[in-house]
């Protein structure tokens, strides 16, 4: 399998303060990874580790086997990055912003860079600052896609955005993806896009990486199981090893279930209960249950 984007050891330390410590990533060409985790966990640390923009304490970065923090800038020549907060000056227009990724990028596309903008109904006229916290990520991504990058990185791109501007900038962003056969790296605290887009996942909790995986092998993996028994033959779940939680409400017995789910399954059918059922868990009380496991408190996994 071939990287886009391969983290080693990777650490960060920023006025004292651990940011990121010892990541390890891999990230397949061609996926689609949502990056998770609580404000403050470090997905923007890591991000602009990814990018070159900080040097880390430890560690290394590749990009398609180049080092991201190479001098030469080979590297990000390939990269498109829409930041959580676009920071232009004051008096640029959006003419000027395109201007200046027509510059630095080898590969822009003016013919596509345009026909973005006019799909968003953006005028080239406007100044930056004045535009709405939709309509400057439009315009962010009008020139990252213009680049036609292999990697297009993207920190928070829904964060403040209303759920119908939400809605169409995923699709969007997916269809365009799509077309380049980009690898897509975007960060956010929001579990329903990140479901709705992504086909590989990673969380970050204090600045370590609890997991990384593709959504199909955790969905194989966790399950949430309702069970009935009859009242003289009511067996201990919690001690099976593949349960991580059994809740009681009345009769109904809800086990969460990660590692070998179908074994589990099996395990229940043998003890013929009045009912069982087994249902995909929602991916936010999925990662709260992960959490959970690594002992952490529902008030440290606040997801805004």
């Amino acid at each position: 399998m071939s990287w886009a984007v391969e983290a080693q050891d990777l650490s960060k330390t920023i006025d004292g303060v651990q940011a990121l410590k010892d990541v390890t990533l891999h990230i397949p060409a061609g996926a689609v990874f949502g990056l998770i985790g609580p404000n403050g966990a470090g997905k923007t640390t890591l991000i602009r580790l990814m990018l070159g923009i900080w040097q880390p304490t430890a560690g290394k970065v590749l990009l398609f086997g180049n080092r991201a923090d190479d001098p030469t800038g080979i590297a990000r020549q390939g990269v498109g990055y829409v930041p959580d907060i676009p920071n232009w000056p004051n008096n640029f227009r959006v003419e000027d912003v395109l201007k200046w990724h027509r510059l630095v990028y080898r590969g822009w596309d003016e013919h596509r860079a345009g026909a973005l903008l006019e799909m968003f109904r953006l005028r080239r006229k406007a100044l930056f600052s004045t535009l709405s916290k939709g309509q400057k990520m439009q315009v962010s991504l009008s020139c990252a896609l213009a680049t036609h990058p292999r990697l297009l990185v993207l920190d928070e791109p829904t964060n403040g955005l209303d759920p119908v501007v939400r809605r169409e900038f995923l699709q969007l962003l997916v269809r365009q993806v799509a077309e380049d056969e980009t690898t897509m790296l975007f960060s956010t605290h929001l579990l329903e896009d990140l479901q709705r887009v992504a086909d590989h996942i990673g969380v970050l909790f204090q600045g370590r990486l609890l997991l990384s995986t593709a959504l199909a092998d955790l969905w194989e993996e966790a399950r949430k199981i309702l069970v009935v028994f009859r009242p003289e033959a009511e067996p201990d779940l919690s001690q099976w090893p593949e349960v991580w939680r059994v809740e009681q409400e009345g009769r109904l017995r809800v086990l969460w279930v990660g590692g070998s789910a179908e074994r589990v399954m099996e395990r229940i059918r043998a003890l013929e209960p009045v009912y069982w059922e087994a249902v995909q868990p929602a991916l936010d009380d999925l990662f709260v249950e992960m959490m959970r496991r690594e002992g952490y408190t529902y008030g440290d996994l606040e997801l805004e």
